[in-house]
């Protein structure tokens, strides 16, 4: 491996760090519902589309460990959740979906925020003495803002890297790919 490759690592792990404060800091400061908002999901998506699995995996750890440290749950809670995210999100590319279409990664998105919810609240209620979520419609409301902030910033950023990544073409429903 050249140098290239863990310099790339490093700004990794340094995108992935400010990604995860900034998510604490700043974005669960604000009202309802922007505080829903979560930048994870779109930038492992995105790291998923322009590079390597091997990046989002880092990528994941990274922004989740520094989650864990951050918030006073149970500690890795968010890595596990956001780790189970990856990995299903490499299962469904690999299987169902294709990298070149963005509403595979709006679809994506969704399940992931779902899937993210589920393993994150049902630890949550199984580990600590926390009501159940499942059955709260406020959870349901919840769930519905955070898809819809995720769509939005996987939209965004889909279209960013068809600006940065030149060997991808966006495939829509009964077209051609564009050029």
């Amino acid at each position: 491996m050249n140098i290239r490759f863990y310099l790339n690592i490093l700004l990794l792990i340094l995108i992935a760090f400010f990604v995860a404060l900034f998510q604490y800091s700043v974005i669960s400061l604000w009202l309802y519902p922007y505080y829903l908002i979560d930048l994870i999901i779109p930038a492992l998506i995105f790291f998923l589309l322009v590079t390597k699995s091997t990046f989002a995996w880092i990528f994941a750890t990274t922004s989740a460990l520094i989650l864990d440290i951050l918030y006073f749950d149970i500690f890795a809670l968010n890595l596990v959740s956001i780790l189970a995210i990856v990995w299903l999100m490499e299962l469904w590319l690999r299987n169902w979906f294709t990298r070149h279409s963005i509403y595979s990664f709006l679809v994506l998105a969704a399940l992931s925020v779902i899937i993210k919810n589920i393993f994150y609240y049902g630890i949550l209620a199984i580990f600590s003495k926390t009501e159940i979520m499942f059955f709260n419609i406020l959870f349901y409301k919840d769930m519905l803002w955070q898809i819809f902030w995720v769509i939005i910033f996987t939209t965004i950023f889909f279209y960013i890297s068809l600006k940065i990544n030149k060997n991808l073409k966006p495939v829509f429903l009964g077209r051609k790919p564009l050029s």
